[in-house]
């Protein structure tokens, strides 16, 4: 047990920083289910009661929530329910208890657990992804602590929690060591049987309707995955051709599951065909954001999360060009989609947050990378990632103290947070003093 645990330290120190949080509360974020998260939750509250509309509820429609079709006259809930069906074997007995409420003290506290929980299991996704890749632990480890606390995964795991992003970064991570296994780190001398590859296409529709169901843009992801596994099965040899088929099959059958779902749900509370549970929020495909979801200071993918630099170079420098082809195809796509959506930076929030489930990814590129990397090169992409996650908690901390903007930050403003008179380690220093 303590020679697994000294392997996967950074899931430690994730679960004990975030524990530490969790408990300490280090900003003012009350009740800790709000907002985006309010709506997510409200489906726990559905199934219990048996209903599809969410008109009783005005604390929903205060939060965006839900409005009332004015041909149907019901109040769909535009955010999916994949959130609530995950968590309902948890949430599901604490909200029947709690008098026919939205949420209560009770479900907040759940709620933290839960996505601390989901967050460990990101981060072990992370280190057993890249052992079996043939990755040392120790660069294994380094890489998830660099992207788990220098991407927005460590704040949507504490001050964020009730959101769905940990979440479905938690399914990624679990997607990415199940194709790892099954199709990387698989035996050619252990030929599959029929029931083990029903099995493999049972696992994939589970992880992928699950990933589908809790943000329906995750499908982009569903997408591309699936071609990198198309490759190394190229790469490797026949023998894991079944196992793909099945592992296809059913990712396509949750996916069809997953839209034939939304489609019908929203047919019956809006009374037209549509895909998107939005109702009228729309797609400005001549207005081009693309830019400033990767690089602008108001909500920037890159500016707010620099560690997603530092895993392109380190791909760069390690000729790592399977795995920046992974993370182009995989971020792009999303770029695109969020550069057209008429609320480009997702609202408020810290950082992009549309991109934090590909994390996961990012960890596993950036293992294999400083894996090929010689020891001053490798050493370098170490200190540049330790840079870079101070850079981000200093923003991070300004953000949970109220003095960061939930919209974005100014030029001034994000050099003084990042490295700057309020970075992080001053911060720390000042916090160190005071106690």
């Amino acid at each position: 047990m303590f020679a697994v645990l000294a392997r996967h330290w950074a899931v430690l120190l994730f679960v004990g920083v975030a524990t530490a949080v969790a408990v300490n509360h280090p900003y003012e974020n009350e009740p800790v289910i709000r907002s985006d998260g309010l709506g997510y939750h409200a489906w726990t509250r559905a199934i219990l009661d048996r209903h599809l509309s969410f008109c009783e509820y005005p604390e929903l429609a205060a939060v965006g929530a839900t409005t009332r079709d004015r041909n149907t006259h019901r109040c769909p809930n535009k955010y999916a329910p994949g959130l609530a069906l995950l968590r309902f074997p948890v949430m599901g007995p604490i909200a029947a208890l709690n008098g026919g409420e939205l949420r209560s003290s009770s479900e907040d506290i759940a709620s933290e657990v839960l996505s601390i929980i989901a967050g460990a299991v990101a981060v072990a996704g992370m280190v057993i992804a890249a052992m079996l890749l043939g990755v040392r632990a120790l660069v294994a480890n380094l890489a998830a602590v660099a992207v788990a606390f220098g991407t927005g995964l460590f704040h949507y795991a504490t001050f964020d929690g009730s959101f769905t992003h940990v979440y479905s970064a938690a399914v990624v991570a679990v997607l990415v060591v199940f194709g790892v296994r099954r199709l990387v780190a698989a035996s050619v001398d252990r030929p599959d049987d029929r029931r083990s590859t029903l099995r493999d296409g049972l696992v994939a529709f589970v992880l992928s309707g699950l990933l589908i169901s809790i943000r329906l843009t995750s499908v982009l992801v569903l997408a591309v995955l699936p071609v990198a596994a198309a490759v190394v099965v190229r790469a490797r040899g026949n023998f894991l051709r079944p196992r793909l088929v099945a592992m296809l099959v059913g990712a396509g059958a949750a996916t069809a599951v997953a839209v034939a779902g939304q489609i019908a749900y929203n047919r019956f509370m809006r009374g037209t065909w549509t895909l998107s549970s939005y109702g009228d929020e729309p797609f400005l495909i001549d207005r081009f954001k693309q830019l400033d979801v990767l690089a602008s200071l108001e909500q920037g993918f890159v500016t707010w999360y620099p560690v997603v630099l530092v895993v392109l170079l380190a791909a760069l420098l390690a000729r790592n060009w399977s795995g920046l082809a992974l993370l182009v195809g995989l971020t792009m796509p999303l770029v695109a989609l969020y550069g057209a959506w008429h609320d480009w930076h997702l609202g408020g929030s810290f950082g992009h947050r549309g991109f934090v489930e590909l994390a996961p990814v990012f960890a596993v590129v950036l293992s294999v990378s400083l894996d090929r990397l010689d020891r001053g090169w490798r050493a370098a992409a170490i200190v540049a990632c330790g840079i870079a996650i101070v850079m981000t908690l200093g923003l991070m901390a300004g953000y949970w103290s109220g003095d960061v903007s939930f919209y974005g930050v100014e030029n001034d403003e994000w050099v003084r947070y990042t490295v700057g008179e309020r970075s992080f380690p001053v911060v720390v220093s000042e916090w160190v003093r005071g106690q």
